[in-house]
């Protein structure tokens, strides 16, 4: 039974987690995101963002701890290597990596096509 109860504790955790990130992003204007389904295909980053039409991906992780399986480090490649930008985004460094976004985004204002 105390197991049952950690693991609860754990993915409460890492929705409040995911809840935070999702409530910071909404906040940006001009940002689009959508958050993949937990049962969605494997080795996509959990969120998916497009700022002033820079491509993002974000893992997120419950901690720095956690690292990414096989399939998400070769996303992560493809995605930069597209010119994306694609990053584990934990509790621990989800401010900079915040930061980091809107600086990305924010050089590419004015070059949107609709």
């Amino acid at each position: 039974m105390k197991n049952s109860k950690k693991n609860t504790d754990r993915l409460v955790s890492e929705k409040s987690f995911q809840s935070r990130v999702l409530r910071e992003l909404g906040k940006i204007p001009n940002l689009y995101y959508f958050k993949k389904e937990a049962a969605a295909i494997r080795g996509i980053m959990d969120v998916i963002i497009c700022y002033n039409g820079k491509f993002f991906g974000w893992e997120l992780k419950r901690s720095a701890k956690e690292k990414p399986t096989k399939l998400q480090e070769y996303n992560i490649r493809l995605i930069c290597e597209a010119g994306g930008k694609a990053r584990l985004v934990n509790p621990e460094n989800f401010e900079e990596s915040l930061k980091e976004l809107i600086e990305d985004g924010r050089r590419m204002e004015g070059h949107r096509e609709i």
